[in-house]
C-alpha cells in the first residue's frame, strides 16, 4: 500500500505558521504565549526558561534561554481531530539553520474525554547538528485513541538549555 502526503491537510495552522516570517517579534520567560491560531509557546511556569521568536522574511527565529531550569520548553500546535481521523501518520518536516546541535521530541497528544491525556511520538528525538538541515519523521496515529479524543496538539520539546536557530520550514503532513 502506497502512502501520499497531504501538505495542505492543516493548511490554517500552515498559514499561521508562515504569518512568523512577518509578525511582530515575541518573548516569553517561564509561562504560555499564544503566537497565532492554533501555535504558541509554551515553557514551564516554574521555570525560568526564556523563549522568543523573530521575524526572519525567509523564516523565523527561535531562541530559548535557561532551557534546563524548568520541566518542558515546547513550540506547540493544535490539530483538528476530523483532519487526522483522514491519516495514517502524522508528518513533521523541519528545514532549520542553527549554529549547534538542536534537540526535540515531537510529541502527538490526544486529549481523552475525562480530561485525560496520552502522548505519542518517535522513538528517537530529532537532532539537527548545526548549519542548515532538513528532516523529516513521522508519528503513527492511533485510531483508537482518536476514537476518544476530544482534541489533539502536536508539541516539540526542546532538550536543549540553550537554542538559537532560523526555522525556513515546519511543516506537519497527514499521511494516508
Amino acid at each position: 500500500m502506497q502512502t501520499t502526503p497531504d501538505n495542505r491537510a492543516f493548511g490554517a495552522l500552515l498559514d499561521a505558521l508562515a504569518a512568523l516570517r512577518d509578525a511582530d517579534g515575541t518573548r516569553i520567560t517561564a509561562g504560555h504565549l499564544d503566537l497565532g491560531p492554533g501555535l504558541w509557546l509554551s515553557c514551564d511556569p516554574q521555570g525560568q526558561t526564556g523563549m522568543e521568536h523573530q521575524p526572519t522574511g525567509a523564516g523565523f527565529r527561535l531562541r530559548i534561554d535557561g532551557g534546563d531550569s524548568g520541566k518542558w520548553t515546547c513550540l506547540g500546535l493544535h490539530l483538528p481531530v476530523d483532519v487526522l481521523r483522514r491519516g495514517r501518520y502524522l508528518g513533521l518536516l523541519v528545514e532549520a539553520d542553527t549554529p549547534g546541535m538542536v534537540s526535540f521530541t515531537p510529541r502527538l497528544r490526544y486529549f481523552l474525554e475525562g480530561g485525560d491525556q496520552q502522548d505519542a511520538g518517535p522513538p528517537m528525538p530529532v537532532l539537527l547538528p548545526g548549519g542548515r538541515r532538513e528532516q523529516f519523521c513521522h508519528i503513527p496515529i492511533d485510531p483508537a485513541l482518536l476514537g476518544r479524543a476530544t482534541g489533539c496538539e502536536l508539541n516539540l520539546f526542546f532538550h536543549n538549555d540553550t537554542l538559537q536557530g532560523e526555522f525556513f520550514r515546519l511543516e506537519p503532513l497527514l499521511i494516508s
